[in-house]
């Protein structure tokens, strides 16, 4: 059986469309046969019915649900709230990294490019099960912003992701053209 590990960098369950569209991405994936793990953020203690009924999905036996909590700072940081989000869930799946990759996963779903970063440093057995979704070239978007040390730090980590790991815009037709589903 396919096994998947799904790094959702959102909190779980979420309004925003990011939250929508990977859990009923994990839950179609664990309806077609793999046993797929997501890892998100905890906003509350309730399980996984409560995580997936907003989305109008019900447990599924191959789809098992992995909450991290996660750093909520005081109203005075908010301009820093995600990045202390970001580090706190980098942290968190660092620390069951050894829970998650062993035995090493089919394939490891990703669309947070620090995150897709730290995987591809863990060496080729990783790398080639990364699929990376990029949904924006962080990069210009620093650019963008007249922050050009940014940019090129963010450049950096860009071609070193796009070239060791997997990127699709489509899970579904990545997967398949890998023979995992």
């Amino acid at each position: 059986m396919t096994r998947i590990v799904h790094l959702a960098s959102v909190d779980l369950p979420h309004r925003k469309a990011r939250a929508i569209q990977i859990t009923n991405t994990a839950h179609a994936l664990a309806r077609s046969g793999a046993r797929v793990t997501l890892v998100g953020g905890r906003r509350s203690r309730h399980g996984d019915h409560a995580v997936l009924a907003p989305y109008g999905l019900t447990p599924h036996p191959n789809l098992r649900l992995v909450r991290l909590p996660i750093l909520r700072p005081p109203s005075w940081l908010d301009r820093w709230y995600t990045r202390i989000w970001q580090a706190s869930y980098l942290l968190g799946v660092a620390a069951i990294s050894p829970m998650l990759l062993s035995p090493l996963p089919d394939a490891i779903l990703v669309r947070d490019l620090r995150l897709a970063w730290m995987l591809c440093r863990m060496g080729t057995a990783i790398q080639s099960r990364i699929v990376y979704e990029a949904h924006d070239l962080s990069s210009l978007e620093a650019e963008l912003r007249g922050d050009m040390t940014e940019a090129s730090r963010l450049r950096t980590i860009e071609t070193e992701v796009f070239a060791s790991a997997g990127r699709s815009e489509e899970h579904t037709s990545e997967l398949q053209s890998r023979g995992l589903i």
